[in-house]
């Protein structure tokens, strides 16, 4: 077991790079005036090997499956950096970012905004270290975008929010909404169609995915205790286990 001290400060963001020993964190002035910090975990200790100072609060981050860039969303700014956090290229994305999540393929990414007239959902290509608005790639959704999440195989995207408390799920065109009491944080199983949904209310369910039904798997759900609200969720590589963090903290 590894641990860093923030003193109280706040990490919004936290994301492991792929096949490798190094974790990437983001908040603000989480250390000294640096809002982004990777660290390596070697011998059980993390020590620092690169730090960012981005004058703002990062509220999201994410590592491309293939290891080479890392996305960071402060305020309304997408911005990519490489593996040693030097800039690459951004994007103005106009309201708050929420969540982002690159594609299998890392040639994507999808963003989960505050509601900004029916356009929540929003997919950038990436190409030659370029962002570029994808065509068709936005989507309405009534209330903020909290989460967003890719398939692994099928080419669907997710996301889910807490104003209108519905899990949208979709592909091209087509799309299955599902309401829930909430949802704070979603995560697509890597080896199926099932995603884990953790949201308010004590939510926390487990929904299949079938073409353009999605189905609640029953015997997955449970309830936490003291009416918590369920954070973030998030399967194990393996895809036997998931991991729930509520509050009260659990």
């Amino acid at each position: 077991t590894a641990a860093v001290s923030f003193d109280n400060k706040t990490i919004n963001a936290i994301c492991w790079k792929p096949e490798s020993n190094y974790i990437t964190v983001g908040g603000l002035n989480i250390s000294e005036s640096n809002d982004l910090i990777t660290y390596q975990l070697s011998a059980g200790a993390l020590s620092s090997v690169n730090t960012l100072d981005l004058s703002g609060t990062v509220s999201a981050i994410d590592w491309s499956p293939d290891g080479n860039y890392l996305a960071v969303c402060v305020g309304s700014t997408l911005y990519i950096r490489k593996s040693d956090l030097s800039a690459v290229t951004s994007a103005d994305c106009e309201v708050n970012i929420n969540s982002i999540k690159w594609d299998a393929d890392s040639e994507k990414v999808i963003i989960g905004r505050n509601s900004i007239s029916g356009n929540e959902i929003r997919v950038y290509d990436f190409t030659n270290e370029y962002l570029y608005a994808a065509d068709g790639g936005s989507a309405s959704y009534t209330g903020d975008a909290k989460s967003v999440d890719w398939s692994s195989t099928s080419g669907y995207r997710v996301a889910g929010g807490t104003e209108d408390g519905n899990l949208v799920v979709a592909q091209v065109t087509d799309d299955s909404t599902v309401s829930l009491n909430g949802v704070n944080s979603v995560d697509w199983r890597s080896t199926s169609d099932i995603i884990a949904v953790g949201g308010d209310k004590k939510t926390f369910e487990v929904n299949t995915v079938s073409g353009k039904t999605v189905s609640s798997l029953d015997s997955y759900n449970v309830s936490c205790e003291n009416n918590a609200t369920i954070n973030a969720v998030s399967w194990s590589c393996t895809g036997k286990y998931v991991a729930i963090g509520a509050t009260p903290a659990t």
